[in-house]
């Protein structure tokens, strides 16, 4: 679902170097030249399947282009090409798989009290779990 005014894009090549943090510490999202962006619906033309509201040609050069980016960002869907060229949202789960690599990353840089952020949250998560 879109808000008015702000199309739902999907970005295609979600990873760190596409990341930018402000000095501020906000975050833009760079390189857009494999996303594609979800169209909203047109008067009087139903969608033929629900989430499918992208141009018909702009999916079919996507799926054209099925395996562009970075090969270690993508999600195994796309690797084994079992995606869902014609639905928008496949490409968007997609997405959201590069990101929690980009959030695992992140997590495995960072070192509190001599522990990465990765391994406090396994222990985290294994206390919460075996009380």
């Amino acid at each position: 679902m879109t808000c008015q005014g702000k199309p739902a894009i999907a970005h295609r090549d979600v990873k760190s170097r596409n990341i930018l943090v402000m000095s501020d510490g906000r975050c833009c999202i760079a390189d857009l030249g494999l996303a594609v962006l979800q169209r909203p619906p047109q008067p009087g033309v139903m969608p033929p399947t629900s989430g499918s509201l992208s141009s018909v040609d702009e999916l079919k050069v996507a799926a054209a282009q099925l395996k562009v980016g970075t090969r270690r960002c993508m999600a195994p869907e796309i690797l084994n090409e079992t995606i869902n060229v014609d639905v928008f949202d496949s490409y968007r789960q997609a997405d959201v798989y590069s990101f929690a690599l980009v959030i695992w990353e992140i997590s495995r840089r960072f070192i509190v009290s001599g522990l990465t952020c990765s391994q406090l949250l396994y222990m985290a998560y294994f206390s919460a779990v075996m009380i």
